[in-house]
């Protein structure tokens, strides 16, 4: 896989996707390549998320705030970009964090990856995505070990996640309700 670097921008994401657990970055991907940070903070029993996105290798940071919509069709996104001053004004909101690092890359058939690896409770989870050409994935012949397709999964959509751990999700994974593992 080649490791790229990913310009930022206020453009609207995506409708489809689909989503992978993976067993780690891909082979030949480090966690010193180039990444952002991304630190979502979730806003309780709404579709919106505060989300503060920095790129380490320049200390550039960017602000939004992020609705989120999931439909039969996939998921709609809009994104307000904020000023500094604007994201701090939301501060009361904070608290419901989760933070990851992003990686891109391009796989040998020009298909745009990134893989998103969980920072904090969550470390160990490690989330691919691709956007396009996600109808013709040959999963065996990817150069990631593929955990499970999660691209349907609600509970890790982001704000599922807040709270919960890696051992949580590994349950998950199992078919395990955390509560009978209590």
């Amino acid at each position: 896989m080649k490791i790229k670097t990913q310009e930022l921008t206020t453009d609207l994401i995506p409708l489809k996707r689909r989503a992978f657990v993976v067993e780690l970055l891909p082979e030949g991907m480090e966690t010193k390549d180039p990444h952002l940070q991304i630190f979502d903070n979730h806003i309780e029993n709404t579709g919106l998320r505060l989300r503060k996105t920095r790129r380490p290798e320049t200390d550039e940071y960017w602000f939004h705030m992020e609705s989120k919509r999931v439909g039969s069709e996939g998921n709609a996104y809009s994104r307000l970009e904020l000023t500094r001053e604007e994201y701090n004004g939301f501060s009361m909101f904070r608290g419901r964090e989760i933070r990851k690092n992003r990686y891109f890359c391009e796989d040998a058939d020009g298909r745009e990856w990134y893989f998103d690896m969980y920072l904090g409770p969550l470390m160990g989870l490690y989330i691919a995505m691709l956007e396009s050409g996600i109808e013709d994935i040959d999963l065996e012949t990817l150069p990631f070990v593929v955990v499970a397709e999660v691209t349907k999964d609600e509970y890790f959509q982001g704000s599922k996640l807040v709270g919960e751990s890696i051992d949580d999700v590994r349950a998950h994974l199992q078919g395990e309700s955390v509560a009978a593992r209590s």
